[in-house]
């Protein structure tokens, strides 16, 4: 998303060229911050699956009572379509259906979380769960979403809403733990990842059919959970938050999905982390508040014993709003916006320049934010510029031929 806050492409990790996919429809210039003036500019693009389209929030009305609008532009062409709006409410996050077809949308109105199924033909919608808090996942085949949602203290529940085809909705037999967003892990016989309640302060990391049962026991462990299945599904990364919301990860683990050991592989107090290189590699970000920065760490895992793993610091970075939103709820953001590439070496970060002296002087275009992209194939990654802007998405996957 550029500085004009129109969405922007770029042709590739390593390209410098972009293409500007949707233009303001209002006369402005851009404000003190970098960012538009005008009330239409949009936010959080996603890709679809088939890399034609992108689905974008745009604000309609500026203030609290403003109105959720969510539509979808085609990135070749020139066509665009709103999709959904409701008044009063504000747009969170969306998420494309695995084949297309649907997107899910997230909206909070007043104090409570509404999640929708939405048809890309034609805009049709329905309201799938409410709740707070409220995470989700598709399904493999796009027929259902996996919600985890809270209902007041201790009623929080999972379970799978059917949004397409037949079938019955399934609450899961066990009550959620302490964690975000469910995971679904890949393979033939698809399972799901996810925390049950366990004694008090901590929960049990457990996976089960798509149906909550064949339920197995993975580790317990203390705190607000972070789940990162490897790409591969037969690991999962995790870390825990004694703190609760808000306070940063009490270092990162590494854990089997078939039993053995739990072993650390980091100490740093972490705010998130990602699979790179194909499952050899993790990388995670660190906040710095003494000098009010985040710091990005490599880790490559250790064969056969992830103890014997290799720790490096990358680089830093200051990052836009738009990416501490992204890092504070990576779980939920991690399939559609992650910020490493589905190949696993490309990272790309949105990030100010670093502070100058005399403090941050809007004018200067030196001082705007702009979208860093790493190599983390090479021995001795450096960020470099690949455009200016808040926050960056990456496409899907190449189809072979």
């Amino acid at each position: 998303m550029g500085l004009d806050r129109q969405l922007h492409v770029a042709p590739g990790a390593g390209g410098a060229a972009t293409q500007q996919v949707t233009w303001s429809r209002q006369v402005g210039g851009l404000a003190a911050t970098g960012s538009a003036r005008t009330p239409d500019g949009c936010t959080w693009p996603g890709w679809s699956p088939d890399g034609r389209w992108l689905a974008a929030f745009r604000a309609e009305k500026e203030g609290r009572d403003g109105t959720a609008c969510l539509f979808v532009a085609e990135v070749g062409g020139v066509r665009e379509q709103v999709l959904f709006r409701k008044r009063d409410a504000h747009p969170v996050y969306a998420r494309w259906s695995p084949d297309g077809r649907r997107i899910a949308l997230l909206c909070q109105q007043e104090d409570e979380l509404l999640l929708y199924a939405v048809e890309v033909d034609g805009g049709a919608h329905r309201l799938v769960e409410h709740g707070v808090p409220l995470f989700f996942e598709w399904t493999p085949d796009a027929t259902g979403l996996l919600v985890h949602c809270g209902r007041g203290p201790g009623k929080g529940r999972l379970l799978r809403r059917v949004v397409a085809g037949r079938g019955a909705d399934v609450v899961f037999p066990v009550a959620p733990g302490d964690f975000c967003a469910p995971v679904v892990l890949p393979g033939p016989r698809p399972r799901i990842l996810f925390a049950a309640a366990a004694a008090s302060g901590t929960s049990h990391v457990c996976t089960a059919d798509l149906d909550g049962e064949d339920l197995r026991h993975v580790v317990t462990l203390r705190g607000l959970l972070a789940l990162a299945p490897d790409p591969g599904g037969r690991r999962v990364a995790l870390a825990g938050a004694p703190g609760g919301e808000g306070s940063p990860f009490d270092g990162l683990w590494l854990a089997d999905l078939e039993g053995g050991p739990l072993r650390q592989v980091s100490t740093h107090p972490m705010m998130a982390f990602f699979w790179a290189d194909q499952g050899a590699s993790l990388v995670y970000a660190a906040a710095d508040r003494t000098h009010g920065c985040v710091r990005w760490y490599r880790c490559r895992l250790g064969v056969p014993d992830p103890s014997d793993s290799v720790e490096e610091e990358l680089f830093v970075t200051w990052p836009t709003a738009e990416q501490v939103f992204l890092l504070h709820f990576f779980e939920q953001l991690a399939g559609s916006h992650g910020p490493v590439d589905p190949t696993g070496r490309w990272l790309v970060v949105a990030s100010w320049p670093a502070p100058s002296p005399g403090g941050r002087d809007p004018a200067d275009p030196g001082r705007l934010p702009r979208i860093l992209c790493v190599d983390l194939s090479a021995a001795d990654p450096e960020p470099r510029v690949l455009a200016h802007g808040s926050i960056a998405v990456h496409g899907p996957p190449a189809r072979p031929g």
